[in-house]
């Protein structure tokens, strides 16, 4: 089995990878450093989810079994305020407060705009709304979309347009928009 570790995000521990959600906590339930959340289930294997590094926090809100998630999607609504701390990326850099980093959900291409000409799905400085497309990512000639779940903007491109790619590596920096909805 495959571990990924949920994102601390503004809207809580977000998904690392697409597919069906399977939660192993409630609401309720302290979540501490390296605690198995859940599962998410894609092409047939399961991806165990753990909380992040610094993690001290009680869920107030999960996410309902058996429903598709997206990356970057929030899976546990927690306490704010908890005593999680702030760590380093996972590049050894040190992020600028306020950005979080936009992983890769699968090893592929990278792709910032629909075909070659076509505007750019998330453009630096730009805002966007949640739920849009940041970038593609291609495997065997599927395109998957790289979303964001909640509205901000990209504040560096780490990987250039048509670069190949590894699951989990970092894609981008992102600052969330606290002020919009």
């Amino acid at each position: 089995m495959t571990h990924w570790i949920a994102k601390q995000g503004s809207a809580g521990l977000l998904a690392p990878a697409i597919g069906k959600w399977i939660p192993l906590v409630r609401a309720g339930d302290g979540v501490l450093s390296g605690q198995q959340l859940g599962f998410i289930e894609r092409a047939g294997q399961r991806l165990i989810v753990t909380a992040p590094e610094g993690q001290a926090q009680r869920v107030v809100e999960v996410l309902s079994s058996g429903g598709f998630v997206e990356f970057g999607q929030a899976l546990l609504a927690v306490e704010s305020g908890g005593s999680a701390k702030k760590s380093a990326s996972t590049t050894g850099r040190h992020l600028p407060d306020g950005v979080e980093e936009v992983l890769a959900p699968m090893s592929g291409t990278l792709y910032h705009q629909a075909s070659p000409g076509a505007p750019v799905f998330a453009p630096v400085g730009v805002p966007i709304p949640s739920q849009s497309t940041l970038a593609l990512v291609e495997v065997m000639k599927s395109l998957n979309p790289v979303r964001t779940a909640v509205p901000g903007r990209i504040e560096k491109w780490l990987v250039k347009d048509g670069e190949p790619i590894q699951a989990g590596q970092v894609l981008a920096w992102f600052r969330g928009d606290t002020t919009s909805a």
